[in-house]
């Protein structure tokens, strides 16, 4: 989460060095929650200078297990439901549009995973109000210093072909009236102003949600995790090494 005081403009320079920022600090953080998600934790890195002997690389992923039952207990697609003592049937129908079941479950999905969340809202083809999840390691937002904390930009940076073999990225600034384009050469380069356009929404068209610390769910368990896969791989070691023992008799 960054913070910029409401009468310092985001300028070119400062916008480099909050990207450069979030590579170092940020995104690092939030792939190691992704792999300890995906099953890719510590203990695949286990080796023996012994080559000979067994070596295996046991996961019991218990930070999937955790996240997936927080997620299907609060927000499994088909029980989200909003009410309001109003007439709320004009947002239910921007929801309803959007998929809101499928959308707001991987929403909290991203947030148990990476500690923090986000979806950028637009104007589609056919005039109607979107909004799109964005991966929280392309994405950041930065707020406002004073006691309000208010969204004042989204940023958003994706690659601009994976097509071809260039190593050129977009980098989109979304403020309360306006997107600013920028072109970006490697995932901290140099960035080029492209254009500027408005996008109506009167306000940062994005939403994100932080847990506490912007801290994974499971990230207070990932040192039992990685204890857990050790002992039991060292376990399975044991008895490979016992099972493939000769007994000799002299």
């Amino acid at each position: 989460m960054f913070y910029l005081n409401k009468n310092i403009e985001l300028d070119i320079q400062l916008l480099q060095k909050m990207i450069n920022r979030f590579r170092l600090n940020v995104e690092p953080k939030l792939n190691k929650y992704k792999n300890y998600y995906d099953g890719i934790q510590t203990i695949l890195n286990k080796s023996y200078s012994d080559t000979s002997k067994p070596c295996n690389k046991t996961v019991i992923n218990y930070c999937k297990n955790i996240v997936d039952s927080y997620c299907g207990y609060l927000a499994s697609p088909g029980y989200i439901s909003y009410q309001s003592e109003e007439d709320i049937e004009e947002v239910m129908d921007i929801l309803r549009y959007n998929d809101f079941q499928s959308e707001d479950s991987d929403f909290l999905l991203d947030a148990l995973i990476y500690g923090v969340a986000a979806e950028l809202m637009y104007i589609d083809n056919d005039g109607q109000t979107r909004f799109r999840l964005i991966n929280p390691t392309q994405c950041f937002g930065v707020y406002d210093d004073s006691l309000t904390g208010d969204l004042m930009y989204f940023i958003r940076m994706y690659k601009a072909n994976d097509w071809d073999e260039s190593d050129w990225y977009w980098v989109d600034v979304y403020s309360d009236y306006d997107v600013k384009h920028y072109k970006m050469n490697g995932t901290n380069g140099y960035l080029t102003f492209v254009a500027e356009e408005p996008h109506y929404f009167s306000q940062c068209p994005a939403n994100i949600f932080y847990l506490p610390d912007e801290k994974s769910i499971f990230d207070c368990v990932i040192t039992l995790q990685d204890a857990s896969n050790e002992l039991v791989s060292a376990e399975i070691d044991d008895y490979s090494a016992f099972c493939d023992a000769y007994l000799t008799l002299t």
